[in-house]
């Protein structure tokens, strides 16, 4: 009967930690790459509508990496790859995730960014810290990695972080800085 006595502790303190481990799955309806938000019929800006495919943005505080699905990692690939002046490598990680190295000369304030358009707001990810600058002024990486089995987009504690969001509960979050806060005129 001793050895049950620590069981039911350890039961417990598990339960507690896979509940801790999981967020909300906040179900997004577009993603939209664009260097202005509100003029998309721009010839530069890309749009991916979600709204029956599952789409998800995940908050995990516990990891310091930021995700994205594969799929769009490779959708994200392609886009930049048919840019003559943009040159892409992908970059295999040790802890199975993926990175991708772009080498081109961007101006901060005339390129894309990305928007992902959720139920009731939007998070825009600006420049700096959608896109981490390896050698000044000429390669960088995008924030988000991938993993082949990665299910939904997921915001580490890095972008947590600099976003300031505010839990109120699980499905209640606020965004303090309002950088990250897209902003509309048109509806989208």
């Amino acid at each position: 009967m001793e050895k049950y006595h620590y069981f039911i502790p350890f039961i417990f303190l598990l339960l507690n930690s896979i509940k801790s481990s999981f967020s909300y799955i906040f179900p997004v309806k577009k993603i939209i790459l664009t260097n202005n938000i509100n003029k998309l019929n721009d010839r530069t800006s890309i749009q991916w509508n979600f709204e029956c495919r599952g789409y998800g943005i995940y908050f995990n505080d516990k990891s310091n990496i930021s995700l994205i699905p594969y799929n769009l990692f490779l959708d994200l690939d392609n886009y930049f790859s048919a840019d003559e002046q943009i040159g892409i490598s992908i970059k295999k990680n040790s802890d199975g995730t993926q990175e991708m190295v772009i080498d081109a000369y961007f101006d901060n304030d005339n390129f894309e960014i990305t928007h992902f358009i959720l139920e009731n707001f939007g998070i825009s990810i600006p420049f700096k810290y959608f896109y981490i600058e390896i050698k000044k002024g000429q390669e960088y990486k995008l924030r988000f990695k991938t993993k082949v089995d990665q299910e939904y987009i997921e915001f580490g504690k890095d972008l947590i972080d600099v976003m300031n969001i505010e839990f109120k509960d699980e499905k209640n979050v606020i965004i303090h800085n309002e950088e990250f806060l897209t902003k509309i005129e048109d509806n989208i």
